[in-house]
């Protein structure tokens, strides 16, 4: 497991007795279609055995992905993948934290230099609402993992 605030991975494995075409078959039926369905739903992308999905909300932001592949097993198959944050989730988190950087200190160094700036409060603004975002969704992390991992296990144990 890599451990990370933003940049984290963990690694997924499920066996089942259920062969790997019918697998990607079920996986594939089982994503939810239509942007505006209430309630918890699997949403994401199967091509023949390789998959990425993640949990879809009409409320709740959709920041972790699993992202995997169906390999023929002993007995059935087996789901190996990595659940991970999503790289827009990830692009935004790093994104917004470098811009109430580089605001906050190009604020602090206009006070320093001069006549106040704006920059520092707005930067450091910015630096606590994102701060904040990325708490709450750490903390919501275990229940997304949760479900992709209960959705995955229905498909490859039937």
């Amino acid at each position: 497991m890599k451990e990370g605030f933003i940049f984290w991975e963990e690694p997924l494995r499920l066996i089942g007795a259920v062969a790997p075409d019918a697998v990607a078959s079920r996986l594939a039926s089982s994503l939810g279609k239509g942007p505006f369905r209430g309630g918890n739903r699997l949403v994401g992308t199967v091509h023949d055995y390789r998959f990425r999905v993640w949990q879809k909300n009409l409320l709740s932001p959709d920041s972790v992905e699993c992202v995997g592949v169906i390999v023929p097993g002993a007995e059935g198959s087996i789901i190996q993948g990595t659940l991970q944050y999503k790289l827009a989730t990830r692009i935004q988190f790093a994104g917004g934290l470098l811009l109430g950087v580089i605001l906050a200190g190009t604020g602090l160094m206009q006070k320093l230099t001069g006549p106040e700036s704006p920059f520092a409060a707005v930067g450091f603004i910015i630096l606590g609402v994102m701060l904040v975002w990325i708490y709450s969704s750490a903390r919501m992390k275990s229940g997304q993992i949760r479900f992709i991992r209960e959705k995955l296990e229905e498909v490859v144990c039937g």
